[in-house]
């Protein structure tokens, strides 16, 4: 479709912009765990759904380097603003750029690599159907909309959100057969990434609404899910945006959706952070609502409008400062206390160079062991203890026996030897020969919640299951090295570790074979809602992550 030229010149300079950005911006942490994921396509990962694994794949067969991990974010991010240029139907595309340079989540968005981008890719191209959808019922246009779901769906978990403030206020449109192609389309699409996480034990829905919620309130997650909507969205335009786009009257039915939708988003997420940590990009999608309603109203207000105009300038300055700052080093070592963009590669090579041919194997983290595999184009890994939240490196099962017995560069707090890598700062290391641990290694729980009274002691039933296809010897560990051991959290925070079992109850496990055992397990020692267990297998000091975290429920 050829592109009308009274937009053409904005697209052009937005997508060379973010292609110069692209290639000499360093990877930020999420971006380099994502092209950890790349690596190996799936049908699922830890945190996501696969889509941004499957476009980073396809840039980074091109060029094997930063750009090509963003290549095709920064054409999605182009066609993006093409498609909500398309639904606002308007005529005065210098406004609405305006609304757009001004925007600092539209210039993170336009070329960082997460899985936040398709999403919004595939929301404006649903709305960009779905106003055609309501004004005429077509199977065409509801199959259109059927790929912009799927596309959302394995994007990210929030696209539901979208299809359900759309519906709401269109319930009429549940007459139409062609409407209920979409629904049954999009579940057996879905059936792939659905069988992935039933073979994984649902991972991603344990991780997102599970352990990484399992945190004490603050009300300062309230606040700050405020102040990061007006970051985000701003940081000057957001003043005049939001403003705009509540006092703007909507004139048919699918204006009225975008207004459920504008709304549904901001609101659903604002109940949230009543319950817990928000992360301000969630509301992404609201942009696409904001930008129409914002448009729309300023056209009609000549002052307004002027402001919009006037309000660039000192924006896009800002954000084109910040923009160069990604690419170039300009401020004093030190300002930036959390800095992902710059140094890594100079860190990623420090310690290749130290290690050599040794694997690097690091401690509770991913973003580590993905910015030394993109940098120094070698193996690591990440040995996840039982009190980490878990991440993609929990699945891995072919790297974790790749460095069982073998001699590792050990990266973690209690190393004897340090390493300076410089901006980034000092580790300890260790060279370690004979490295093993257990993560492959299932310790099943046969239910998800015990009901329990406290500071009591108890035997329960559990599986211990070699999901691999490889047989796991642990008589090679002398007697006390290795056991199995019941840990207790309070709001993801450990008490404490002691043993579930006398001894270690096996010296073979054989590949995918489970066996029965019964373990001890102490109560909590006082009420609440927030306390949970793990088991582990303890090698030598490091307490694995082998069973799920289980709930408790307090009784008297």
């Amino acid at each position: 479709m050829k592109l009308p030229d009274k937009i053409y010149p904005y697209l052009v300079f937005w997508a060379v912009l973010n292609l110069i950005q692209a290639f000499y911006s360093e990877l930020i942490h999420d971006e380099a765990y994502y092209w950890f994921y790349s690596t190996k396509l799936d049908w699922g990962y830890f945190d996501h759904p696969p889509a941004i694994a499957f476009f980073i794949k396809m840039g980074y067969a091109l060029f094997e380097n930063e750009l090509g991990v963003r290549l095709a974010i920064v054409f999605m991010s182009t066609a993006t603003l093409w498609l909500i240029w398309k639904t606002i139907d308007g005529n005065n595309p210098a406004l609405f750029f305006a609304l757009v340079f001004s925007t600092a989540i539209i210039h993170v968005g336009g070329f960082i690599a997460v899985p936040d981008i398709p999403l919004v890719f595939f929301t404006a191209l649903y709305f960009y159907f779905f106003k055609k959808y309501v004004e005429k019922d077509s199977w065409q246009t509801a199959l259109l909309l059927t790929l912009s779901v799927i596309g959302m769906a394995y994007s990210k978990y929030q696209g539901a959100l979208v299809v359900l403030f759309s519906i709401l206020p269109n319930l009429n449109l549940l007459r139409r057969p062609s409407l209920w192609m979409i629904p049954i389309l999009v579940v057996i699409s879905y059936i792939p990434h659905f069988n992935w996480q039933l073979a994984n034990e649902f991972p991603t829905f344990r991780y997102q609404f599970l352990d990484r919620s399992n945190v004490p309130y603050k009300i300062e997650f309230f606040f700050n899910y405020i102040l990061g909507q007006i970051l985000i969205f701003g940081p000057l335009i957001g003043l005049l945006l939001f403003p705009a786009a509540v006092k703007y009257k909507a004139k048919n039915d699918f204006e009225t959706t975008l207004k459920w939708c504008f709304y549904g988003f901001f609101g659903f997420f604002l109940i949230q952070s009543t319950r817990g940590r928000i992360e301000p990009n969630w509301t992404v999608m609201a942009a696409i609502p904001m930008f129409y309603f914002g448009y729309h109203y300023l056209i009609n207000h000549e002052k307004l409008k002027a402001r919009a105009f006037k309000i660039l300038v000192p924006s896009f300055a800002l954000l084109l400062i910040f923009r160069v700052y990604m690419m170039v080093d300009f401020l004093p070592e030190g300002l930036i206390k959390r800095n992902e963009f710059h140094g890594w590669n100079k860190w990623a090579n420090i310690i290749s160079e130290k290690a050599g041919d040794l694997p690097v194997v690091f401690h509770n983290t991913f973003q580590k062991p993905s910015k030394y595999m993109f940098y120094a184009q070698k193996f690591a890994h990440s040995a996840n203890a039982v009190n980490y939240a878990g991440k993609e490196y929990d699945l891995r099962v072919d790297m974790e026996e790749k460095i069982q017995g073998a001699t590792i560069f050990h990266i973690h707090d209690r190393g004897k030897d340090t390493l300076d890598t410089g901006p980034t700062g000092v580790l300890t290391y260790d060279i370690t020969p004979d490295y093993r641990y257990y993560n492959r290694v299932k310790l099943r729980i046969p239910q998800q919640t015990y009901e329990v009274p406290i500071n009591t002691e108890m035997e329960i039933p559990i599986q211990m299951e070699n999901p691999t296809d490889k047989d796991i010897d642990f008589s090679i560990h002398p007697p006390g090295e290795l056991s199995i051991e019941y840990c207790l959290f309070w709001y993801g925070v450990p008490k404490y570790c002691q043993p579930a079992i006398d001894g270690f109850p096996i010296e073979k496990l054989n590949a995918g074979e489970s066996i029965d055992l019964k373990v001890k397990i102490k109560t909590p020692p006082e009420d609440g809602d927030h306390w949970r267990f793990r088991l582990a297998i303890k090698t030598r000091d490091f307490y694995g992550r082998n069973s799920n975290s289980t709930l408790y429920k307090i009784t008297d």
